[in-house]
């Protein structure tokens, strides 16, 4: 009874430390995003698209599984930490060397020869990053959450501060992007090594290390079919529109993205370790996956939907209207959004349950459905076509990991909707009420729309929500904080 709630209690306070991060991590990113795209052009932006995502494929990495096997592990010694660590760090140079040598060879496949001098200095951050993933595996391991949330937060606005100033002051336009991630990766190992000390030691055990390797490769299989198959639209905007197209799109993406992203990183950073210790017992998994996916749900979803909605407007404001091409592509990756959360939740349990592959088979086929429309997509609508594909692909693996819950941890049909049920209503309330009011009143301009319709949505949304499921949003309401994919447990869940 006293382990069930400690769980409880450091899975809720887990809860309101990811979601304080999340929240400052949003404002920080979407921010600086902001800045920069009223600093740089489209085809600035082309850059960085192309760039971050060699670099996030290049970083799976860091994701290999040799921190998240170090959670899931019941004991620890010294010998298995330094064990790991050595590998992920010799793995790093590794992955380092490799972009090196395939720098210009993939910047050619982007279509963009001039993306080999950053993609040559960013490997700075791969050498840097998976130590750096083995000492927060600890962190997360005794669900620190704290700790993990203030590192987060510090890299995120060494990065936002040093691109800022390099691009506003000193005019080095993409360069202060590429500078701002190379400062921050390496202030966050800094950090994270002092905060965790892991017990790293000269010495690497074979049999460790060999012992591993199912559950890393399982792990690396599901993140790299995760990754390809969510960046294989911008290989096709890229490849077959041109740099100020994936500009565009890049825009497009940020704010979507944005809260995809913090979401999904807290399910992985708080939902993750706990599912690992209840990974032998459905029914508790049954229930965790059930609250947290409807509370999820209950976040994301009317944000998503508002976004696409007053997408227009929040270009506008945001960016600019030298961005206006960005808004029928943000719409609709809005609703991939929500897709992506559904998706991600899934696969934190098939990874605490040790079948990371399940979410390996996702990503091959969100790649096969994206990749084989994306490029009929461009050159039948562009960046929108693109976007649409993308929504079809997620769909597909959204089915499919469900249809793999229901064979693992016996979640069945009506259960999963059950999840969807409370959203139905109040969503459809505040999308008549935003879109009712703007048909109607001619409103003097993009901001004043926003200032009018985002409270009068807000309302709409959370009224309905009171007075058709007052339990489930009373209890959202009194946990705004906890609440992102954290609090699930005051139920008794974990």
């Amino acid at each position: 009874m006293g382990n069930s709630q400690s769980l409880r209690s450091a899975a809720y306070s887990g809860g309101r430390w990811m979601a304080i991060q999340n929240i400052g991590l949003q404002a920080l990113s979407l921010a600086t995003t902001a800045v920069l795209a009223r600093i740089l052009s489209p085809s600035d932006f082309g850059l960085v698209a192309i760039v971050m995502v060699l670099l996030g494929l290049f970083s799976l990495i860091n994701q290999v599984g040799w921190g998240a096997a170090l959670v899931v592990r019941k004991q620890l010694s010294p010998e298995i930490v330094s064990t790991a660590f050595w590998a992920a760090t010799v793995f790093g140079a590794a992955a380092a060397t490799v972009l090196v040598v395939l720098a210009a060879p993939l910047a050619s496949l982007f279509g963009n020869p001039a993306a080999t001098d950053l993609l040559r200095a960013i490997v700075i951050v791969l050498l840097l990053g998976p130590p750096g993933a083995v000492a927060r595996a600890l962190l997360a391991r005794d669900l620190r959450y704290q700790a993990i949330a203030l590192l987060r937060l510090t890299k995120q606005t060494t990065y936002a501060v040093t691109a800022v100033s390099l691009a506003a002051v000193a005019g080095l336009g993409v360069w202060s992007v590429i500078l701002g991630q190379v400062l921050a990766a390496a202030v966050g190992l800094v950090l994270v090594m002092v905060i965790a000390r892991p017990p790293i030691r000269l010495v690497f055990r074979r049999k460790e290390f060999l012992s591993d390797l199912p559950f890393n490769a399982g792990f690396l299989g599901n993140r790299a079919a995760g990754y390809l198959g969510k960046n294989v639209d911008y290989w096709a905007v890229s490849k077959f529109l041109g740099d100020g197209p994936l500009g565009a799109y890049y825009i497009a993406y940020v704010a979507p993205n944005l809260v995809r992203q913090r979401v999904t990183q807290a399910i992985q950073a708080t939902l993750f370790p706990l599912l690992a210790r209840i990974n032998d017992d459905s029914e508790r998994l049954k229930r965790v996956w059930l609250e947290s996916t409807e509370k999820a749900l209950l976040i994301v979803a009317p944000l998503m939907v508002g976004l696409a909605m007053l997408a227009d407007a929040i270009i506008e404001v945001l960016f600019g209207s030298q961005w206006a091409t960005a808004v029928g592509p943000m719409r609709i990756l809005a609703v991939v959004a929500i897709v992506g959360v559904i998706i991600a939740i899934n696969g934190s349990v098939f990874t605490a349950i040790g079948k990371p592959h399940l979410s390996a088979i996702g990503g091959t086929v969100r790649i096969l459905v994206v990749g084989s429309l994306a490029v009929p997509g461009a050159w039948l609508a562009g960046t929108a076509g693109v976007a649409w594909a993308v929504l079809g692909g997620s769909i597909s693996v959204a089915v499919l990991t469900l249809h793999f819950l229901r064979r693992e941890v016996r979640i069945g049909f009506g259960e999963s909707i059950a999840a969807f049920r409370p959203l139905i209503l109040p969503v459809a309330v505040m999308m008549a009420s935003v879109l009712g009011v703007r048909a109607v009143l001619d409103l003097p301009g993009p901001l004043f729309e926003l200032l009018l319709l985002v409270p009068l949505g807000t309302v709409a949304y959370f009224g309905t929500g009171f007075g058709v499921h007052r339990a489930t949003f009373s209890d959202l309401g009194r946990d705004a904080f906890g609440i992102i994919l954290g609090s699930w447990n005051r139920k008794g869940g974990a």
